[in-house]
């Protein structure tokens, strides 16, 4: 994405979408990831490289914590 981060992403789509769950996924450690979903509500960080098994449940979590509309 050139003009935008993943984290200016998520700040963008959360105007309109409030609780829009969110899962970062980075080849960086989470410490060098700063902000990755820690000022985000409803929001994780997945370091990759990862199980398809951890990837799933992580976001099934994220989902399962979403109030139906």
């Amino acid at each position: 994405m050139p003009r935008l981060t993943g984290p200016g992403l998520a700040r963008e789509l959360r105007l309109d979408l409030t609780d829009l769950p969110i899962l970062y996924l980075s080849g960086y450690p989470r410490e060098d990831a700063a902000g990755h979903g820690d000022d985000i509500p409803n929001g994780d960080f997945l370091q990759k490289p990862f199980e398809r098994a951890v990837f799933l449940e992580r976001l099934r979590n994220l989902l399962a914590e979403v109030e139906p509309r």
